[in-house]
């Protein structure tokens, strides 16, 4: 008649068991901390992306209110359209090509161009509200900044003397981003 031995047989086989958890449980940390910094990496990657594009679109309304002046038609556009050249792109309702036809009409991290024009006196100013950096119905406030110092570049002049005209983006608490440009010198910082 066999007995069960208890010995060191038995105590090496928990010894390995114990050792395969251990190294399962370091390698899930691991991937889920490599996970959550491509995530992160990611998100960032997505705000500078918002920032470049929203600073192409700045650059397309400074172009135009520097050649248009106050001959610029006022009111709230949605989207690109209305700077792309109507007759060469599709849904454009533009009279020039301040953007090109490809130019998208959304931004990364669920961001939207929403631009009010006005016209007083020789000032035309535009507002444009982008809205708050979110993925998935998440907000990421903190994304705000980053798209904010990509529009406004490194430099602290945000005036080109050439077209004489201004801009400044910020976010605030919330995270919303929004930026104005305008040929008024009462934004010229």
């Amino acid at each position: 008649m066999k007995t069960m031995r208890s010995g060191p047989r038995r105590q090496r086989g928990y010894y390995t068991l114990f050792s395969a958890a251990a190294a399962l449980t370091i390698f899930g940390i691991l991937m889920a901390s490599q996970a959550s910094q491509y995530a992160s990496q990611g998100r960032d990657d997505a705000a500078q992306s918002a920032g470049v594009m929203a600073g192409q679109f700045k650059n397309a309304l400074r172009a135009m209110i520097a050649e248009r002046g106050t001959a610029v038609s006022p009111g709230t556009f949605n989207g690109t359209g209305w700077l792309k050249q109507s007759g060469s792109c599709s849904g454009a309702s533009g009279s020039r090509a301040y953007l090109p036809c490809e130019f998208p009409n959304h931004l990364p991290l669920g961001l939207a161009y929403r631009t009010t024009v006005t016209v007083s006196g020789g000032t035309v100013r535009a507002n444009v509200s982008l809205g708050i950096p979110e993925i998935g119905g998440e907000r990421y406030p903190y994304l705000a900044g980053v798209i904010v110092a990509t529009i406004n570049g490194a430099s602290n002049d945000h005036v080109t003397p050439v077209t004489q005209t201004y801009h400044v983006a910020e976010s605030n608490a919330d995270g919303h981003v929004s930026f104005i440009v305008s040929n008024g010198l009462e934004n010229n910082e």
